[in-house]
């Protein structure tokens, strides 16, 4: 897109040099060397973009968990059974049985938002028999997370809880987690990938409805 920006620049340059006119030739001149090429401003603020990129894949993905665990709670309504208590004022307050079912779901994926994504996979594998992803990439998906953080709260330099939560060398204490395109590309599979497997295990093994799609006419 910053490339398309230049070579439209460009091209507008040359329309009005067909013109011939020296003055407009000297203000182009002018210009130009003044202005800045917008594939140099991406490249001299490439951590920023990248930041952005994975601060948004990182929320995407917790908030697709999230709206997974309502749709499963609210249409298997079995699935909330636990010890855990809901005060009979919020029952009294109820119409129907549905609403306190959703009332209920919604207190407990709001607990659950607060879980570490190490308690998330195994609450969904204990509890759905769901895997999130494969264990081995737990790491990958905790430092993605973090990474988001301390974009997020701390300018992307790296804290103690970072170093606690990803087991990173005590030595980068206080140091910008630099990102590159082919770490942002290996957090974003492993997103893509798992919400993939969990739409198709969550429809298949727990019989959950998905919203269909409709893309040019067709329904996906």
């Amino acid at each position: 897109m910053a490339k398309r920006i230049d070579e439209l620049e460009e091209a507008d340059d040359k329309l009005l040099g067909l013109l011939h006119d020296p003055k407009i030739d000297d203000e182009i001149k002018e210009q130009r060397a003044k202005r800045k090429k917008m594939v140099d401003v991406v490249k001299n603020n490439r951590q920023f973009f990248l930041e952005t990129a994975l601060v948004r894949h990182v929320e995407n993905y917790l908030n697709y968990l999230s709206s997974l665990l309502f749709e499963i709670f609210t249409q298997k309504p079995e699935t909330l059974r636990s010890s855990e208590k809901i005060e009979i004022t919020t029952v009294l307050d109820c119409e129907n049985i549905s609403d306190v079912v959703r009332v209920f779901a919604e207190k407990k994926v709001e607990n659950l938002s607060f879980s570490s994504i190490r308690e998330l996979y195994d609450f969904f594998k204990e509890r759905f028999k769901l895997k999130l992803f494969s264990e081995d990439l737990i790491p990958n998906v905790v430092e993605a997370i973090e990474t988001r953080n301390i974009s997020v709260h701390n300018r992307c330099i790296i804290n103690r809880r970072y170093i606690s939560k990803t087991g990173s060398d005590s030595e980068l204490l206080g140091k910008r987690k630099d990102l590159n395109i082919t770490k942002l590309n290996e957090f974003v599979s492993i997103f893509l990938e798992s919400v993939k497997i969990l739409d198709q295990k969550a429809r298949s093994k727990l019989g959950i409805r998905g919203h269909r799609l409709r893309l040019g006419g067709e329904e996906k």
